[in-house]
């Protein structure tokens, strides 16, 4: 008998057998875990086994190739706490959702999951801003592109090595361009925001453009990521939320 136990996020689940689903949790030891659970179809466990919940698990297996079974005791809830926050469900919705595609099963990632973690306790703080979720749910995006080998460079400019006037991204290089280098290539380069070290454009301030702007720095690479290991579009949870953004007052 092979088995683990530790506590985990929960990050998704599909209905298997006639009252069982097959769950898909994220453990700082052990990496991306699926396992079966049983009665996790039931109105009981339901309220259990939401994304972005901290669990305690058991996992057991005869063999380590098996997909095994999972037993899951909820710790602390995330999900029920932001569930009249449009903007705080949408992060969680679309982290777990990145996590649950990305990540390669059974590999520990132990970096990811305490960035994950702390984003959830961030986002399940009632004093927390959506802004400041928003501007760290962009960090949390990059940090993730970068421990899978995807890390932008943006403290300097890769023409004139300077970290001054820091304006956009080149999304060839994945690196800082300096304002007066990059002028006349504007529209061939991604916009670097002011939370991440660029300069205010066209002296204008608006925090909602510079989110814009952020979602479109890390989705820009997060779509190459998806597309060179997986041959899939960004998940559908991110592209939500990206539209409720869009379409609210920040």
């Amino acid at each position: 008998m092979i088995n683990w136990d530790g506590d985990v996020i929960f990050l998704s689940c599909r209905p298997y057998g006639e009252n069982g689903v097959i769950a898909s949790v994220f453990s700082k030891d052990f990496g991306r875990y699926k396992g079966w659970v049983f009665g996790g179809n039931s109105l009981k466990r339901k309220s259990c086994l939401q994304q972005g919940n901290y669990l305690s698990a058991q996992w057991k297996a005869r063999i380590p190739e098996q997909m095994g079974t999972i037993k899951l005791e909820l710790i602390k809830p995330i999900s029920i706490e932001i569930i009249e926050k449009p903007i705080k469900l949408g992060i969680l919705n679309s982290m777990c959702a990145i996590t649950d595609l990305i990540l390669p099963e059974r590999e520990p990632n132990q970096k990811i999951f305490e960035n994950t973690k702390k984003l959830l306790g961030l986002i399940g703080e009632e004093t927390i801003s959506d802004l400041k979720c928003l501007k760290n749910y962009i960090h949390w995006e990059l940090d993730l592109l970068s421990d899978l080998g995807f890390g932008l460079e943006l403290s300097k400019c890769i023409v004139t090595g300077s970290d001054k006037e820091l304006s956009f991204v080149s999304p060839k290089s994945g690196k800082a361009v300096c304002n007066k280098v990059g002028m006349p290539y504007k529209n061939k380069l991604l916009i670097l925001p002011r939370f991440l070290g660029g300069i205010i454009q066209n002296g204008c301030e608006d925090e909602k453009n510079d989110i814009l702007n952020g979602f479109n720095l890390s989705g820009y690479f997060l779509k190459s990521c998806f597309a060179e290991y997986h041959s899939k579009n960004t998940p559908r949870p991110r592209q939500w939320l990206l539209q409720l953004v869009s379409n609210i007052d920040l």
